[in-house]
């Protein structure tokens, strides 16, 4: 039986038990069934106007068992997805995305109690409905158009409706469960996120924090076999103060500040927020301030490596932990100067158990995969494809993060799979490490394959984020849909080197 706080059923619960029954059709039979035409439509739509959720259930489920008598096979499967419609464009008059329609087209004030009531649930639970396998959520993005039906060059039931989906409560990274914990972030004046101008043209800023070779301290240990690097800001760089600055010396307002990996100690984050909460930045709507290690120990002795989203009032919105714990090679630990008994040297934080999917109203769903973790298979595709997040943020501790390195490669190959918008962002201290020419860019911007169907957006778009030699203002912006933008291309033609003999 469906778990949730409702006590009663609902068109959603409705809508969950069509889409197992649906999902184990084929592809042929989803896409050859017989419209059962507009009087069922009207039907199911007269039923769902119903005010009692129990009510409105029932009514529904007793038209789609009436209509299914003596019905083939193709006429079945047409009314229990036609039915799946009309529930799915029901839910359209709550979903997110109607708050950037026009005041004539936005939600309905005559709603029915039941539907008023999910809204509610969402936001107390992040979706509509849960099992102990499944959730039905607003299908994403909520900020910009959903892919059309067959974005993936074939059949996919991800695509198949507009304002509803059906996922998963946990994702795997490898055999290792991760849970999901989906919250919805209001737009308010303390604890949630301020009104932006105007959506899908966001202002991005970037800001490296550790910026010269010496700002970065790494310890290394050998414990049993395994060598091991912890990273952490040098003594006497404080990267509060850095950030702070930094963001207070630009004076336009910024949809999302970004800090990078590893930069920010759960002390220094506190330090920065009670900044801000002191000296609010209003203009200033969401700010990752980078991750770094927590103060708490995991069972294994060591701590996590720790992202914190904050406001521009220093309220803290969600923290997310790193899933996948990197390594390096025994030649970047050489470059390094990490000492080092083996082939790689891994990071000494321990690994996360949950990913945080925040529905946060007027910026969109966002996600962060902190560096290792945008790799993480087949994690990081499931989550994309299935919640379908209008942002992905990847902050990194990298020595370069210019076009056609691995980042750009990984965000441009899961671009294909939903129209998120990527977003990474890289100390630049590393690259004075290994030698790199400078400047070198703290950010990269990864818009999705296929271009919006509203026209909007142009597909396989990116630009970078770099701050000039001597600039006093340490951050770097960028703004979606403003010119500069390039688009990435795949190509051969490198000559092979040479053997070395």
């Amino acid at each position: 039986m469906l778990k949730n706080d409702m006590a009663v059923r609902s068109p959603a619960h409705a809508f969950m038990e069509l889409w197992e029954i649906v999902a184990g059709l084929s592809g042929f039979a989803r896409t050859t069934y017989e419209d059962p035409g507009q009087n069922f439509k009207d039907s199911i739509d007269f039923c769902m106007q119903a005010d009692n959720a129990s009510e409105a259930y029932d009514k529904v489920r007793g038209v789609i068992e009436n209509a299914v008598k003596g019905r083939v096979r193709s006429g079945v499967n047409g009314i229990l997805i036609v039915a799946m419609q009309r529930i799915d464009w029901a839910f359209l008059k709550i979903h997110p995305r109607v708050q950037n329609l026009p005041p004539a087209l936005a939600t309905p004030t005559d709603l029915p109690n039941w539907l008023r009531e999910q809204k509610s649930q969402r936001i107390v639970d992040g979706c509509y409905l849960r099992d102990e396998e499944v959730r039905l959520i607003c299908r994403g993005p909520l900020q910009r158009l959903p892919r059309a039906e067959f974005s993936s060059n074939a059949e996919d039931m991800v695509d198949m409706f507009v304002a509803l989906a059906v996922a998963p409560n946990y994702l795997e990274r490898g055999r290792r469960r991760i849970d999901i914990d989906q919250v919805v972030i209001p737009v308010a004046r303390s604890a949630g996120i301020s009104s932006g101008g105007d959506p899908g043209k966001e202002k991005i800023a970037f800001v490296p924090i550790f910026e010269d070779a010496g700002d970065l301290h790494m310890s290394a240990e050998k414990i049993e076999k395994q060598d091991f690097v912890d990273f952490r800001m040098a003594p006497g760089i404080n990267a509060a103060k850095i950030l702070d600055t930094a963001i207070r010396s630009f004076a336009e307002p910024i949809d999302i500040v970004l800090a990078p990996e590893l930069v920010m100690s759960e002390k220094h984050c506190d330090e920065f927020a009670s900044n801000l909460d002191k000296a609010p930045l209003p203009t200033i709507r969401m700010i990752l301030a980078g991750s770094g290690n927590t103060e708490a120990i995991s069972a294994d002795g060591i701590p996590w490596n720790e992202a914190r989203v904050l406001n521009g009032r220093g309220h803290e919105i969600w923290r997310q932990r790193k899933l996948w714990p990197a390594s390096l090679s025994s030649l970047r630990a050489t470059q390094y100067a990490i000492p080092h008994t083996g082939s790689s040297v891994l990071e000494k934080n321990a690994e996360g158990e949950c990913l945080v999917i925040a529905d946060v109203d007027g910026l969109g769903r966002c996600v962060i995969l902190i560096c290792q973790d945008v790799e993480a298979r087949p994690l990081a595709e499931d989550l994309i494809r299935q919640f379908q997040p209008d942002w992905v943020i990847v902050p990194i501790l990298d020595p370069g993060i210019e076009p056609g390195r691995w980042v750009h490669q990984r965000t441009f190959a899961l671009s294909n799979v939903s129209n998120a918008r990527y977003l990474v962002v890289s100390s630049t201290g590393l690259s004075k490490v290994t030698g790199a020419s400078q400047p070198v860019a703290c950010g990269i911007a990864v818009g999705p394959i296929s271009a919006s169907a509203d026209g909007e957006d142009a597909g396989r778009v990116f630009v970078e984020a770099i701050i000039p030699s001597g600039n006093a203002i340490r951050l770097s912006t960028i703004t979606w849909r403003a010119p500069g933008w390039q688009l990435t291309q795949m190509g051969t033609g490198v000559p092979l080197p040479k053997h070395q003999k």
